[in-house]
């Protein structure tokens, strides 16, 4: 489907399991919290955004294609606000 699935060193789930680990990468509180936000956001729309051409769209306006999943794009936001 256009992405690879690249796993990073840091992954959801490498860290779901401990509320410390959550706390420290991304600021809240356990991972109930992170899957409620994601969720919410998608929910709100945030599954829609395209890095890829679709209908008549300008393709050089896209961006890149997907190299991570979904879940590990926004725990990666997460972690760059953390450190924001």
């Amino acid at each position: 489907m256009g992405i690879d699935n690249l796993m990073p060193e840091i992954s959801i789930e490498k860290i779901k399991h401990s509320n410390d680990l959550i706390m420290f990468y991304t600021g809240l509180p356990d991972f109930l919290t992170f899957q409620a936000l994601l969720e919410s956001l998608i929910e709100h729309g945030a599954d829609k955004l395209c890095t890829e051409s679709v209908g008549e769209m300008n393709v050089n306006s896209l961006g890149r294609k997907r190299k991570l999943r979904r879940v590990d794009e926004f725990l990666m936001v997460m972690m760059r606000l953390r450190l924001g």
